[in-house]
């Protein structure tokens, strides 16, 4: 009887978890706008590999406490052969003057792998610091059409 039941559930045995396949991450950082700490501000993490916006690639979410700070700490199961990477986005709408000045601009930005720890306690957290967004930072864009993402000062020529 025993070895039947054991045959009946050797076949799910795969699909619980094992220890090592578990990633976790810890960042934080401090969003400011004119050397103002941006509040209420919602900062997310999405799953490096697929697009913003898809509710399956988004992995942990926080908002910006009053001084502009956000601290975010997440666990996720490796599936596949592949290591997972991470990207930090934001949308903001600091500096913003003209015709686009209700659109977001989103920035997004990299968890380096070595951030990335196995098990349930990362290896070390990754602080993005002190991020200026009235600044050009690395993966700004754009959801403006009539703005070039790569140049904010220019309008795209048709």
């Amino acid at each position: 009887m025993r070895a039947i039941i054991l045959l009946i559930f050797l076949p799910f045995s795969r699909a619980i978890p094992k220890y090592d396949s578990l990633r976790t991450v810890k960042a934080m950082g401090t969003l400011m706008c004119k050397g103002k700490p941006l509040e209420g501000q919602l900062v997310e993490v999405y799953d490096k590999e697929a697009n913003e916006g898809n509710s399956r690639s988004l992995v942990a979410s926080t908002k910006t406490n009053w001084r502009g700070g956000f601290t975010l700490k997440f666990e996720t199961l490796k599936v596949s052969n592949v290591e997972p990477s991470f990207k930090l986005v934001f949308k903001h709408r600091c500096n913003y003057q003209g015709y686009c000045r209700k659109k977001n601009r989103m920035v997004s930005l990299p968890i380096p792998p070595q951030h990335i720890g196995h098990g349930k306690n990362p290896v070390q957290f990754h602080d993005f610091g002190t991020l200026n967004l009235e600044t050009n930072l690395p993966g700004k864009t754009f959801d403006c059409p009539m703005w070039d993402t790569t140049n904010s000062n220019s309008p795209r020529r048709a």
